[in-house]
């Protein structure tokens, strides 16, 4: 039987979000909550705000015991040793590579050319590994992107060490057999996916995202993204989890 492992993005989401606003006190009894009920994954914004920020990172790591710990670096190298040093007191830390890879959202943040972006995800995977064993490649945007471009992408994070890759819809636009269809074509088009955990965060941008995520999970992905607060930016736990609990063993 495979595992499924469960993301959430709810601290990491907090930072950017204009729904709601959590204070520190919040974020920490979150952090604690979503360990105690062994969620695998627990997600914190990048490191903005060097005090503040750090601070947030060191006391979600002191107090998780069952989940892992992960942070964006910011997409310069330097940041890589920030991250990996500030996860350090983590029982269990991941360093997260997140890059756009549609057109329109790699000229915009990155300010790179393709080529350029390619190179940076491998410098910056190939950073991360050589401080951390668990490094996660986030495919910003995935849905909307050139497939060419996102296949040599993944290649690349993957060949540089990437252990666990996600693919994003981003614009939630997406219908369920759509999503379906898309994971299917990246295991069919890039090579040794096989050996690594491939995810996907879904936008409830349609109130698709749970429908979309048990789709991906029947055509093969094993890590999904979620919030445990409403929000549009991914599915929600409870009805992903119980999705999951009622019909897993048809997957």
């Amino acid at each position: 039987m495979q595992k499924l492992t469960v993301s959430d993005i709810t601290l990491k989401q907090s930072a950017k979000s204009g729904d709601y606003t959590l204070s520190f006190r919040e974020k920490i009894e979150i952090a604690k909550l979503l360990n105690k009920i062994h969620v695998s994954v627990i997600e914190l914004p990048a490191i903005v705000k060097e005090k503040t920020d750090m601070l947030l990172l060191k006391s979600v790591a002191s107090c998780v015991t069952h989940s892992i710990v992960a942070v964006p670096v910011n997409l310069q190298e330097g940041d890589v040793e920030r991250v990996a040093e500030a996860l350090k007191t983590a029982g269990k830390a991941r360093i997260q590579i997140q890059v756009p890879v549609s057109t329109v959202q790699m000229e915009y943040i990155c300010k790179k050319k393709p080529p350029m972006v390619l190179e940076m995800i491998k410098d910056l995977v190939m950073k991360a590994k050589g401080l951390c064993n668990d490094v996660e490649f986030v495919a910003d945007d995935a849905t909307r992107s050139e497939v060419d471009f996102l296949y040599n992408a993944i290649s690349a994070a993957v060949n540089a060490g990437a252990t666990t890759v996600t693919l994003c819809d981003a614009a939630g636009t997406m219908l369920a057999d759509e999503i379906s269809t898309f994971v299917d074509d990246v295991y069919a088009n890039v090579a040794g996916l096989e050996n690594v955990n491939v995810g996907v965060q879904c936008s409830d941008e349609m109130s698709m995202a749970t429908a979309c995520c048990v789709s991906a999970i029947k055509s093969g992905v094993r890590e999904i993204k979620v919030t445990s607060i409403a929000g549009n930016e991914a599915a929600s736990l409870e009805p992903v989890c119980m999705a999951v609990k009622v019909h897993g063993d048809e997957f």
